[in-house]
C-alpha cells in the first residue's frame, strides 16, 4: 500500500468515525449514517481478497460470526424495539466489523503509522463534539445535547486510550502527552459518564505504573499519586455532575429494591445492574436466541433499552451470541497473558500489559454500557490482534 492510498483510506475512516458530528453539525443532513455506510462498502468492496485471508482467523472470525448471527436472529425475531429501524440496524453491524478488518490490514502493514491515525481520528471526533455539541438540560445537565453523551464518553475515552499508547511506545513525548489530554479529560469530566471516568482513572494509573517501573521510589510515588487522585476523585463526587450521578446510584438502589424487589449487589450501579435481574425471567423463556435485537425495551418494566452490551448478548441474542463474544474475548485475553507471563518471549512487556487492561477496562465498560457500534471498541480488537501475530516487532517497544 503506497503512502497515497494509506492515508487516502485513514481520511475515510476518520470520516467514518466522525460523520455524526459532521453530518448533525456541519452538513445537516443524512444524520442516519448513509453516507458513512456507502464509505464502508466502498473499503469493503477495495480490501476484499486482503480482508478474505484474515476475516475466518481467531478471534477476528468470532467477531464475524457473531455479528451475522445477530442480523439472521433479527430476520426472524423482527426489531419491533428497535427505534432506529431497519437501515440503521444493518449499518450498525456492517459498518464497525469492516472497520475492524479494515484497521487490521493497515496496521499490519505499519503498526505504530496506524496507531498515530486512530489517535488523530478520535481525537478530532473530540474536537468536534466539544466545539459544536453543548450541555443538554435534559439529561441532567450532562454535555451532550445532541450526541448522547455516553456515546460521546465513550469515543473520547478511546482518544485517550489511543494518545496513552503512543506515549507508552515512546511515540509521544510526556510533555505532549500532558498537553493533549487536557481536551479530552475535560470532555469525559463534562460528559458525567460515571464509568468512563473510572475507566480513565485505571488508564492513567497504568500509564504511570508502566512508566516508572515498580520500585521503592515509584511505589512511593505511586502512593503520592493515587491520594491526589483520591483528593481529586472526592472533589469531583462533590462538586460536579459526575459525582452527583454517582452519589445517586445509591439512591437508585433503594429505589429499584422497593419497586421491583431486586436487592442484590448489582443495585449498586443503579438501573443498569437493576436491569440484569429484571432481565433473568424474559432470558430464560428464550436462553438460545433471545427476545431479538433491540426488543428488550419492550418488555423492560423501566422502558429502557438494554444498557449493556452484556444484555444485547445474552436477553436479545441469547446464549449463541454471548458465547461468540466471549471466545473472542477470551482469545485476546489468553494470549496477551501468556505474552505478559513469559519474560523472554518478547524485548518488552509496556504494550501487551496495556492491551491487557485495556481488554478488561473495556468488559468492565460493558457491564453498563453497549458497544456494538462503537468504533474504538473494533480499533481496540484490530490492534490486538495484529500486535500479538506481529509480537516480536509490535512488542519491542
Amino acid at each position: 500500500m503506497s503512502n497515497k492510498s494509506y492515508w487516502l483510506y485513514a481520511t475515510l475512516l476518520a470520516i467514518v468515525v466522525c460523520w455524526i458530528p459532521i453530518s448533525r453539525f456541519l452538513l445537516g443532513f443524512d444524520h442516519n449514517g448513509r453516507i458513512a455506510l456507502i464509505i464502508i462498502l466502498l473499503l469493503l468492496f477495495r480490501f476484499f481478497f486482503g480482508i478474505q485471508s484474515i476475516a475466518a482467523k481467531k478471534p477476528l472470525v468470532y467477531l464475524l460470526l457473531l455479528n451475522v448471527f445477530i442480523v439472521i436472529n433479527s430476520a426472524f425475531k423482527g426489531l419491533a424495539g428497535y427505534i432506529p429501524g431497519t437501515f440503521v440496524f444493518a449499518s450498525t453491524m456492517v459498518c464497525p466489523l469492516v472497520f475492524m478488518w479494515v484497521v487490521t490490514l493497515m496496521a499490519d502493514g505499519d503498526f505504530d503509522k496506524t496507531l498515530k491515525c486512530l489517535f488523530v481520528i478520535f481525537y478530532l471526533y473530540t474536537v468536534l463534539v466539544f466545539a459544536f455539541d453543548s450541555v443538554s438540560a435534559n439529561h441532567q445537565d450532562r454535555f451532550g445535547d445532541v450526541i448522547n453523551s455516553n456515546t460521546i464518553a465513550i469515543n473520547v475515552l478511546f482518544a485517550i486510550i489511543f494518545a496513552s499508547l503512543l506515549y507508552l511506545r515512546k511515540l509521544m513525548s510526556f510533555l505532549l502527552y500532558l498537553g493533549l489530554l487536557i481536551l479530552p479529560v475535560y470532555v469525559e469530566v463534562i460528559t458525567a459518564s460515571r464509568m468512563g471516568v473510572i475507566a480513565m482513572g485505571i488508564i492513567f494509573m497504568a500509564v504511570y505504573l508502566l512508566s516508572v517501573g515498580l520500585t521503592f521510589r515509584s511505589f512511593f510515588l505511586f502512593i503520592v499519586v493515587g491520594a491526589v487522585l483520591w483528593f481529586g476523585f472526592n472533589y469531583l463526587l462533590e462538586n460536579t455532575m459526575v459525582g452527583e450521578r454517582l452519589l445517586m446510584t445509591q439512591e437508585q438502589s433503594e429505589s429499584f429494591s422497593m419497586s421491583y424487589g431486586t436487592g442484590g449487589i448489582l443495585d449498586k450501579i443503579g438501573d443498569r445492574g437493576a436491569q440484569y435481574y429484571l432481565s433473568w425471567p424474559t432470558f430464560l423463556r428464550n436462553p438460545l436466541t433471545g427476545i431479538g435485537f433491540g426488543n428488550w425495551r419492550l418488555v423492560n418494566p423501566l422502558g429502557y433499552v438494554c444498557h449493556s452490551q452484556y444484555m444485547v448478548l445474552y436477553v436479545e441474542n441469547g446464549v449463541i451470541a454471548f458465547i461468540l463474544y466471549a471466545l473472542g474475548v477470551i482469545w485476546y485475553i489468553k494470549n496477551l497473558i501468556r505474552v505478559v507471563w513469559n519474560k523472554a518471549a518478547v524485548a518488552s512487556r509496556k504494550t501487551p500489559i496495556f492491551f491487557l487492561v485495556i481488554i478488561i477496562v473495556m468488559m468492565m465498560i460493558n457491564v453498563v454500557f453497549w458497544s456494538y457500534d462503537a468504533y474504538g471498541y473494533y480499533a481496540v480488537f484490530a490492534l490486538g490482534y495484529v500486535s500479538l501475530i506481529n509480537r516480536e516487532k509490535v512488542f519491542s517497544i
